[in-house]
This record gives structure tokens, C-alpha cells and sequence, in this order.
């Protein structure tokens, strides 16, 4: 059950979520991080014990103190209870968006790669969390042209962390050996004030899913949880 029930009634919303597992941490970390504490329920918790930490309670407006955060605590997390809360705060729902992706794809302005090949671009990706995280790199035009991999989170790169896509694999049952049917588009998205960041896109068998990256904005989804919501 969520062990930070007595210290806190706070909600998180989902999309801010990680959840630690209890039993990997000391009473010196549970006092450093109960400012951090949520009273979110799991209905199926993979850990027995565990609590929840809302990252807008980490830094609402600092993105280097919670990819900060999340290095400093990489160990501890309970990633078949994190994982859906991970890609929800990536999900890319409004259709603006889905429409400037497929045009671009169609327009040949994306980058496209299987994700077994993404994967082979990490010198480790299946031993690695944070702070790995690949890199979106661009032209001068906005165009993404290709992607490496970083260790050093930096705010102004276009970069999704590895914890991002080994969520995604695990969420739509993609096996190792079947990461090559999964298809990741990247392209250049723009936001009705201007704003411009990258979406992409994934496909695999009947599915097909819409990302955002790590520390974008893209209206009208910016609120007082989207710093919170990218990094992860």
C-alpha cells in the first residue's frame, strides 16, 4: 500500500507520478523526500509497498531539479508501476498535433527509425534509466535528421528518456525481439502560439500512439504540470 498515507492527503495528478518502491529506501530518504508525497491509490500495485511521488511537487518551473531529481533516485523506482504514468506524461492528444505529424510524414519532413535500431543507438539501453535519454537532432529548419544518445539532460535539447520508450515497449507488449515492427516517426511540431518542439509517432501492428518530448510545450496543454510531465 502507498506507506506516505499518514503524511500527506495530497492528490498528484497521474501524468506527474512516479512511484518508488518502499522497500529500497531508508527512513533518511522518506524524511528528504516526504514534501514530495502523494496519497494516490494503485488498484495493482507490482510492489507491495511503495509511495507516490508527484514531481510538480519536486519543481513546478525547474526542469534541471527534477531531471536532477530523477538521477538521484533512478534506483529506487518501481518502473512496472511507473511506466503508464511515464508515457502519460508524454501523451500528445490534441488532434492539432496528430494532423502536423502526418503531414510531415507524408511531406518526407521526419525522421523515422525502428525500435530496434533506436535502441542499438544506446551504448546500453536495456540496463540504462536515468539520466539517459536520446537526442533529437535537427536541421535549420526544424526538420529532425536523426537522434543520439546523451547522459547529461540538457533543457533546451529535444530529448526523450530512455525510461519514455521502455514504457512505451512494455505498455504495447513489444518484445526485444520484435522491436523492429515498431515504427517511431519524429517531426517538428508547432504550437498555435508559435511554438515549435517535436511529436512523434508510433506504430506498431494495429497501434498507433502520439509523444511529445521531454520539456516541451505545446499549447493548450501548458499548465503548472508540464515541466513536471515532459521530464520523465
Amino acid at each position: 500500500m502507498n506507506q506516505g498515507l499518514g503524511s500527506t492527503s495530497h492528490v498528484a495528478a497521474p501524468e506527474n507520478i512516479i512511484v518508488i518502491d518502499a522497500n529500497l529506501v531508508d527512513n533518511a530518504w522518506k524524511t528528504a523526500n516526504s514534501a514530495y508525497f502523494a496519497s494516490n491509490l494503485l488498484p495493482s500495485p507490482h510492489v507491495t509497498d511503495y509511495f507516490i511521488i508527484d514531481l510538480n511537487l519536486v519543481s513546478s518551473t525547474d526542469p534541471k531539479a527534477i531531471s536532477s531529481w530523477l538521477k538521484s533516485n533512478a534506483a529506487y523506482f518501481s518502473y512496472e508501476d511507473s511506466n503508464n504514468f511515464i508515457a502519460l506524461g508524454h501523451d500528445l492528444t490534441d488532434l492539432i498535433y496528430h494532423t502536423q505529424i502526418e503531414t510531415a510524414i507524408t511531406a518526407g519532413l521526419c525522421f523515422q527509425i525502428n525500435g530496434s535500431d533506436l535502441a542499438a543507438l544506446a551504448s546500453s539501453f536495456d540496463r540504462s534509466n536515468y539520466p539517459h535519454y536520446f537526442q533529437v537532432e535537427t536541421n535549420a529548419l526544424g526538420v529532425p535528421t536523426g537522434i543520439t544518445e546523451i547522459t547529461d539532460y540538457n533543457c533546451e535539447a529535444n530529448s526523450f528518456s530512455f525510461p519514455l520508450f521502455k514504457a512505451i515497449f512494455t505498455l504495447f507488449g513489444i518484445a526485444p525481439t520484435d522491436r523492429r515492427n515498431a515504427t517511431f516517426s519524429f517531426a517538428q511540431i508547432v504550437s498555435p502560439t508559435n511554438v515549435t518542439s517535436i511529436g512523434f509517432k508510433l506504430e506498431y501492428d494495429t497501434k498507433t500512439m502520439y509523444y511529445d518530448f521531454t520539456g516541451g510545450h505545446t499549447p493548450p496543454l501548458i499548465s503548472t504540470i508540464t515541466i513536471a510531465r515532459r521530464l520523465k
